[in-house]
């Protein structure tokens, strides 16, 4: 059974998904400074370097998020494609794409088991569950692998201890 069929039922069944709110919109040149903002996150090494370089992947920068149920989204990371996007009019588009890496990472590199592991730590039977938004482990791993890789937390999750989050790095990195 491949990866997409375990998933089934999940609201997050093939997204890592951010769903912030959305700043107010700025005056007629912000589009313009977003979309260099964004392009230069996506291009910020030391990102990626401190989440996951992720290979294979696309990121791109994108005014608006088109997918069905995350209208207001600011982040959202596509693992069937595997393809990030960024939405051009955040404030801060290098801590929106840490956490899609952490996503992608999360993703690649971590194990049925690992996920189910941490799932279990943050008091939830599944990685891709939780009744809400900010209960899923998904986004509670995602919001902690950024934050404790120094960017900032931009989402209601629970706070993880570093170390643990650690932990779990260096196991899926093997």
């Amino acid at each position: 059974m491949n990866r997409l069929a375990l998933h089934l039922g999940a609201a997050v069944l093939a997204f890592g998904l951010t769903a912030l709110a959305l700043e107010p919109p700025q005056a007629s040149a912000a589009p313009d400074r977003g979309l260099r903002r964004c392009q230069a996150a996506i291009h910020d090494r030391a990102v990626r370097y401190a989440i996951y370089t992720a290979p294979h992947w696309t990121v791109r920068c994108v005014r608006k998020i088109r997918q069905p149920g995350f209208s207001g989204a600011v982040g959202l990371t596509i693992t069937v494609q595997r393809e990030i996007l960024i939405v051009t009019s955040t404030g801060d588009p290098r801590s929106i794409l840490a956490h899609e890496l952490a996503h992608a990472f999360s993703w690649d590199r971590m194990s049925v088991e690992e996920r189910a592991s941490f799932a279990r730590r943050v008091g939830e039977p599944a990685f891709y569950g939780g009744s809400i938004w900010a209960t899923m482990p998904a986004e509670i791993w995602a919001n902690n692998q950024a934050r404790c890789a120094g960017y900032r937390n931009l989402a209601p999750t629970s706070r993880v201890p570093c170390k643990l989050i650690r932990r779990f790095v260096r196991q899926a990195r093997g």
